[in-house]
């Protein structure tokens, strides 16, 4: 059942992908024609006294056309690529927009008109790294305009609750909840830090001495990450996350000729994780590299993380991604493949899926936020969530998730059992 998932998620990605790429041909097919039947026409006196005459119009169309065309000409200059930004730009096509004005910054870097356009197509694509990265460029007085404090000790505050119920008889349903916030330490420098708490209570029954066995398992977490841009299309980020495990052990059991017998341990286990990322991002694309290091248990467990995504045009916003993750530990290597889709399905609502399929065991997850430590692993999950920016400052979010578990009973075989999880959160941008 999971493969098909796996599959259809594939096949959705690469139609959506193949559609989108003929639309492209059809376009550049008609400027082509375009530009053979007008061959004679272009000089930049021409292109610029029509491409002005079209901006001051508002049609944005003809603008593109003659601005595609004047370039496949030779003829490319700083004005004409800010005018087929701010054509893209007015149709809501902020990546294309985005390409257009990066080509005018080749022409003059000091550019402060197409800066602040970069700025709000960031803004309007989501990426607010970017965005703040074009900020740094511009004067401090125009700064100010934007945003007056390229420091600020609370930017903004997340809390995520989540409850899982499961249908094993020796597992209870674990509950999780999270704290975060977020610091600006510069307009390209930021910091995040959160809190959580994980609880579970697992139980074991044996058949020799008939025992039976519970462990009450507390776990507190923190998690802090560091994320710098030093550079249009390049994002740094490093990560640490710390663990302290609390288990009560309590057991009894029954020893032949005599009286039960009860036992009760305290035990308490940390565990420390470095993560280090490096992403590229290129208009629609992006690329991530990533490594971290988890010592729990005193086990060491590495993973090493190759992340590709592409947004496709379209008032949808399609965008997918693929990750392949490599763990090595004590055990033999393990593979994990993830493939998530999002879009936009409605105004100021963003709603993704995802698959991944491989032993989550103490796995690592977004940039090292998440790490599934479980005594029982995850071998294949699947959900969705939705986001809702429900106010200006305010976001609302709710997952879905499904989990297959994998437990290891006292025969030392495995048996599978399932999980759902349901999350719940708010963002609130101070």
């Amino acid at each position: 059942m999971h493969k098909s998932l796996i599959v259809a998620l594939i096949f959705v990605s690469v139609s959506v992908f193949v559609s989108a790429a003929d639309s492209k041909q059809y376009e550049q097919t008609d400027s082509l024609i375009s530009l053979i039947e007008n061959q004679n026409n272009y000089d930049f006196q021409s292109v610029d006294s029509l491409c002005y005459k079209y901006y001051l119009t508002g049609n944005w169309n003809e603008l593109l056309k003659t601005g595609k065309d004047a370039i496949r000409e030779g003829i490319d200059y700083k004005r004409l690529r800010q005018r087929m930004g701010y054509a893209y730009f007015m149709k809501a096509d902020y990546y294309s927009a985005m390409a257009e004005y990066e080509a005018a910054l080749n022409f003059d870097k000091s550019d402060i008109d197409t800066r602040i356009y970069l700025y709000y197509c960031g803004i309007n694509t989501g990426n607010d790294s970017y965005a703040r990265y074009q900020l740094a460029k511009l004067p401090v007085e125009t700064q100010k305009f934007f945003d007056p404090k390229s420091f600020k000790i609370v930017d903004a505050i997340d809390v995520e609750y989540n409850y899982k119920s499961n249908n094993s008889k020796l597992r209870s349903n674990p509950n999780y909840w999270r704290i975060g916030c977020s610091t600006k330490l510069s307009y390209q420098l930021s910091l995040y830090q959160a809190f959580s708490s994980y609880a579970q209570t697992l139980d074991s029954i044996g058949t020799q001495l008939n025992f039976y066995s519970r462990s009450a398992v507390t776990q507190t977490e923190y998690y802090a990450g560091l994320s710098w841009k030093p550079a249009n299309n390049f994002e740094f980020l490093l990560g640490y996350h710390r663990i302290k495990s609390t288990i009560i052990d309590s057991i009894s059991w029954q020893i032949p000729l005599l009286e039960k017998e009860f036992k009760k341990d305290t035990f308490n286990i940390t565990g420390n994780m470095f993560f280090g990322k490096i992403a590229f991002k290129y208009n629609r694309f992006d690329l991530g590299l990533s490594a971290s290091l988890l010592t729990y248990n005193k086990i060491l467990t590495q993973q090493y993380t190759l992340q590709a995504g592409v947004t496709l045009p379209g008032s949808l916003g399609i965008q997918l991604k693929s990750k392949v993750d490599a763990i090595f530990d004590n055990e033999i290597p393990r593979y994990i493949f993830s493939q998530n889709i999002g879009f936009i399905p409605l105004k100021n609502v963003w709603l993704e899926a995802n698959v991944t399929n491989g032993i989550l065991k103490n796995y690592a997850d977004y940039n090292g936020l998440y790490i599934l430590n479980s005594k029982d692993p995850t071998i294949f999950k699947t959900g969705a969530t939705i986001f809702w920016q429900a106010l200006k400052k305010i976001s609302l979010y709710g997952n879905y998730g499904y989990d297959i578990k994998q437990l290891k009973d006292e025969n030392n075989t495995n048996t599978n059992y399932n999980q759902h999880s349901f999350s719940g959160g708010i963002i609130w941008k101070i």
